[in-house]
């Protein structure tokens, strides 16, 4: 006597670790934070390389602004092509760390992409808070808004990370790898 196979697939044991659609959305939401800042980091840097050739423009000389942070720069110590080449370096580390975190959130949608991807964001948004609470104290507005809004992305991130450990499921042994019972 033959019995039909049953219409619901049959489960064995218990399925892999995965995190899930939501780790999958901030991986991408980290990818494109990722190119941005890279783009940013770069333009920075290429800024740190013209810089010499900027301060001989005409718009140069005749920005007031532009002459009066240079030559407190100057009298600080620092040469502004230098900081520019800093800050770009740093956008270029961050957004190097933002795409290798991405990718792996993206490919794999295992827990431990996903507590990296909180270490990293707890980290990130530790030092936004800094960054934003000097710009406030600055007065710098424009600085402040983008701040902001680098805070709300990284709380987004922040958020679907731990939402997509709570819906992932027990890492249990599987009794069909160990011997049965």
């Amino acid at each position: 006597m033959t019995y039909a196979p049953p219409s619901y697939p049959m489960q064995y044991g218990y399925p892999p670790t995965s995190v899930g659609r939501t780790a999958r959305w901030a991986g991408i939401l980290w990818l494109i934070m990722g190119i941005v800042t890279l783009l940013m980091g770069g333009c920075f840097s290429g800024v740190g390389v013209m810089w010499t050739e900027l301060q001989k423009s005409p718009a140069f000389q005749q920005n007031a602004e532009w002459q009066r942070l240079s030559q407190e720069m100057q009298n600080a110590g620092f040469d502004l092509r230098y900081l520019f080449f800093v800050f770009g370096g740093l956008l270029l580390v961050y957004a190097l760390i933002t795409i290798i975190i991405g990718i792996w959130l993206i490919a794999s949608k295992t827990k431990a992409a996903s507590i990296t991807g909180l270490i990293f964001d707890g980290l990130f948004l530790f030092i936004l808070l800094i960054f934003l609470a000097a710009q406030i104290v600055g007065g710098d507005i424009l600085g402040s808004g983008m701040s902001l809004l680098l805070l709300a992305l990284h709380i987004l991130i922040l958020i679907w990370l731990i939402k997509s450990l709570r819906e992932s499921q027990p890492n249990l042994p599987n009794p069909y790898l160990y011997g049965g019972y």
